[in-house]
């Protein structure tokens, strides 16, 4: 999606402060700083910071919508989810500021209804892509235990979620091909330890 300088500029600088403080510890006024631009330039292209943020996180959650239906196309399911895996890894690379975003106002609990409903969209289209690798691993006589697809959809993003945080707590903010190989090999103890929870018969 193409935008004007000025625009990309004041996304980018949204996305930088969001991430870096939170959205309800940042103003308009420090956006337009940050950005070189006047406050009301900011509200010619957005109501609000919430608008800014909602405009942010639904770039990632279309991004992460487009990718996950390609894994869920693999013909077998641990295919799938080792894709998915990976393609969230990736985005989090490309995207680090949008995607540490929507990772740390997820867990919070003293946001407005606006802000809490854009993290949701995010958070089913990841749980959709999930669901239905779940649904095929049943379907091949996987997972028969009596867990619902919901607890093990919380395992997975968990253990996403904390590599993530491992590769934040370790500097690692690299593009793939020169990620250190302590990362790359933690990336791959994940996806394992993900599989194998799906591989329970």
């Amino acid at each position: 999606m193409h935008f004007s300088h000025t625009r990309a500029r004041i996304i980018q600088s949204g996305e930088k402060l969001f991430a870096r403080y939170g959205i309800s510890n940042v103003t308009i006024r420090q956006i337009a700083k940050e950005s070189g631009v006047n406050s009301s330039t900011i509200y010619y292209y957005y109501q609000s910071k919430e608008d800014l943020f909602e405009h942010i996180v639904n770039h990632i959650e279309l991004v992460f919508g487009e990718d996950f239906s390609i894994a869920v196309e693999k013909n077998d399911p641990l295919e799938q989810v080792s894709e998915l895996c990976w393609l969230f890894f990736d985005k989090y690379n490309q995207n680090i500021n949008p995607v540490t975003l929507f990772l740390d106002e997820r867990i919070k609990s003293n946001q407005n209804e606006r802000v809490k409903k854009t993290i949701r969209k995010v958070e089913n289209t990841i749980n959709e892509a999930l669901e239905k690798i779940l649904d095929n691993c049943r379907d091949l006589g996987y997972l028969k235990s009596d867990l619902s697809n919901l607890v093990y959809i919380k395992m997975i993003f968990g253990i996403l979620v904390e590599t993530i945080l491992f590769q934040k707590r370790s500097g690692s903010l690299l593009k793939n091909e020169n990620q250190t190989h302590q990362f790359l090999t933690f990336r791959n103890e994940a996806i394992h330890l993900i599989k194998g929870i799906l591989m329970v018969k």
